[in-house]
């Protein structure tokens, strides 16, 4: 037994005292300290890379090598270039594995395949469900698909479509809405703006997550406030809400809730388009001090305001006053007001109210304008007009079936008083054979009543001022027929 022990301690000794190698399973050991595996390796000169492949070194630097007997750094594990093994597996493609005392385990391999490179995969080696990774190289910055990531997390892939998950696996469907996952941009953990998917109660695993984009408070950045809400469901977006009740909902504490700028000048304003799939859409234009109503497909004017002068235009892009109206049509004032009381008789074929303004600056109706047709021979019509203004009174009719008459008279009505001034202002009196009949009536100026008999003497004209209830009387005498009494209001 003390023969044994001896030699190894002599043994020792001298390799110690001479630098000298060792060598197991070969006698041309590469280092220090050579396994060879395989005891393939030649009796002098380096051994071939196959012949390495089974062979650990230790070299007099202190470097290691697995697979190698030349290693450049502290250790050197060297393999075969293979694809990540799939999970479930206890067997692995990879150069290296770090086995835990579970059935966990970190491969680290170099891939045979383009686009080539190396990996590091967490395994699950009795499971097919895959296991959290961690990474934290040099400087803190992670790089998927380049190997010089400028950011803490850079990624890059090779198509087109980059894509980036983040999920949670809520499956309970919530009673309120929770937050499902977040993406903190910041400068702490404290201090962060969010990107937030929000999952709306009773709405698990359904695919339909709200988006939120949040911002911190004045007083801590770590108390996050949505600012931009996209509903899943209705796809409405909500600035200031998180429950838009449109497609775009914007709520202020702010009297300005939202501006719209634009370079463009007034004869190409910036605009916003409103329509739907039918008919014509409409431009609501603005540019230069001014704000438009446009036609969208002719870009005509619909309604426009100078917001300088205060001038609108209906249909007119250059307003000269502070309302105008242009229809468009000739002998058209495009220009129509309604509920206004016309004092017009009811039982008129036609009438139209004629307006004016008060003391209080409102428009007021200021009587009508009428006619009143098929009066029966030696009969009698009333025409009611207003306590004020002035009419042109034109009378029309027949005597003896073959002599036609058109009378008319200028009457004007005091406001608010019982005064009136007639003035019979033409008489035409044809006969079937051309001839005519001329003769004035009388006038009457400043009277309460007034009767007139034009000179061919076939009626009699009454005018009457009772205040509210003025009346315009035309009495057919023997043989004549009153045809029309038509009053036109002129001013």
């Amino acid at each position: 037994m003390k023969k044994p022990k001896l030699l190894l301690s002599l043994l020792l000794l001298t390799a110690a005292g001479t630098y000298a190698q060792v060598g197991v399973g070969t006698t041309n050991p590469q280092g220090i300290f050579n396994v060879d595996g395989g005891k393939d390796n030649a009796s002098s000169g380096t051994p071939t890379t196959a012949q390495q492949a089974n062979d650990l070194v230790v070299l007099s630097t202190g470097n290691v090598g697995i697979g190698t007997t030349s290693p450049l750094n502290k250790l050197v594990v060297k393999g075969t270039n293979n694809q990540p093994s799939a999970q479930n597996v206890d067997a692995t493609n990879a150069i290296l594995r770090v086995d835990g005392s579970s059935n966990h385990a970190l491969d680290f391999g170099v891939l045979a395949n383009s686009p080539y490179g190396a990996y590091i995969q967490s395994q699950n080696k009795t499971g097919a469900t895959g296991l959290p990774l961690a990474l934290n190289p040099s400087a803190g910055k992670v790089g998927i698909g380049t190997v010089d990531p400028s950011e803490a997390l850079t990624v890059i892939t090779s198509t087109n479509a980059a894509d980036f998950g983040l999920f949670s696996n809520v499956t309970v469907p919530p009673t309120s809405d929770v937050m499902a996952a977040q993406i903190k941009l910041g400068h702490s953990k404290d201090w962060f703006t969010g990107i937030r998917s929000i999952l709306p109660s009773g709405s698990a695993n359904t695919g339909l997550l709200d988006l939120q984009l949040t911002t911190g408070t004045a007083s801590s950045d770590n108390t996050q406030v949505a600012r931009l809400t996209v509903k899943a469901v209705s796809g409405n977006v909500g600035i200031g809400t998180t429950n838009p009740n449109a497609k775009l909902d914007v709520r202020s504490d702010l009297k300005e809730v939202a501006r719209f700028t634009s370079s463009k000048t007034l004869t190409d304003f910036a605009h916003i388009a409103l329509g739907n799939d039918t008919g014509v859409w409409a431009k609501l234009a603005a540019g230069s001090g001014a704000f438009a109503i446009r036609n969208y497909t002719t870009d005509a004017t619909v309604f426009y305001t100078d917001l300088a002068t205060g001038s609108t235009g209906i249909g007119t892009a250059s307003p000269s006053t502070k309302l105008e109206v242009d229809s468009g049509t000739a002998n058209d004032s495009g220009f129509k007001m309604t509920k206004l009381t016309s004092l017009a008789s009811t039982s008129s074929n036609a009438s139209v109210a004629a307006i004016g303004v008060d003391s209080t600056g409102k428009v007021v109706p200021l009587g009508s304008s009428k006619r009143t047709d098929g009066v029966a021979t030696n009969g009698t019509v009333d025409v009611a007009v207003s306590t004020f203004g002035c009419y042109q009174v034109t009378v029309s009719g027949s005597f003896g079936g073959y002599r036609t008459f058109t009378d008319q008279y200028i009457v004007s009505y005091a406001n608010n008083f019982t005064v009136l001034s007639v003035k019979h202002i033409n008489t035409v009196y044809s006969t079937s054979n051309g001839g005519t009949h001329e003769v004035l009536a009388t006038s009457a100026l400043n009277v309460a009543n007034a009767t007139l008999a034009p000179g061919h003497g076939i009626y009699n004209i009454t005018f009457v001022c009772a205040g509210n209830t003025n009346v315009i009387s035309a009495k057919a005498l023997v043989n004549t027929e009153i045809l029309s009494v038509k009053t036109q209001m002129m001013w």
